[in-house]
């Protein structure tokens, strides 16, 4: 049942973020990376936070990564695979400035920080690693954002 929910409010996220992009023209990219990202993640967020408190970092952080995991091969896999089915093969390019290629790169950047960082702190989560990440995110926001909007991958180097 917890499926559907989440399928529900997904397709609901995904629909309130055309609308937007509609009225207010405002990108899909630019909306993906605010509105359907917090959206999405702010429950995981929750959900990690109540558990760090109880002490139980493992299952934070094995919640942090199943999520994402499932986010990448059920919420885009499962449609991909739908799709495929019924259409064959079709481009999977995405729009705006910034390449599938590029997203997938700054996820496996992202994992191996994680990694590092798990390694360095002899398995807990440190407080400097949060302020670590926030600032790493600030910083992919701050470029994405720019590339969307300079239209240039590279930016701010154009």
């Amino acid at each position: 049942m917890s499926m559907c929910w989440l399928a529900l409010f997904s397709f609901s996220v995904v629909q309130v973020c055309d609308i937007l992009s509609f009225e207010f023209n405002i990108s899909v990219t630019t909306l993906g990376f605010t509105v359907a990202a917090i959206g999405t993640s702010l429950p995981n967020v929750v959900s990690c936070i109540a558990v760090s408190r109880q002490g139980k970092t493992a299952m934070a952080i094995a919640n942090a990564l199943g999520a994402n995991i499932q986010n990448v091969f059920i919420a885009l896999a499962l449609p991909w695979f739908c799709k495929a089915t019924a259409v064959g093969t079709f481009d999977v390019g995405s729009s705006g400035s910034g390449t599938l290629g590029a997203a997938a790169l700054s996820m496996v950047i992202t994992l191996a920080m994680l990694i590092t960082v798990v390694l360095i702190a002899k398995c807990t989560m440190p407080k400097w690693a949060g302020v670590v990440f926030l600032i790493v995110y600030l910083i992919y926001l701050v470029w994405s954002l720019g590339s969307e909007f300079s239209n240039c991958v590279t930016w701010p180097f154009c």
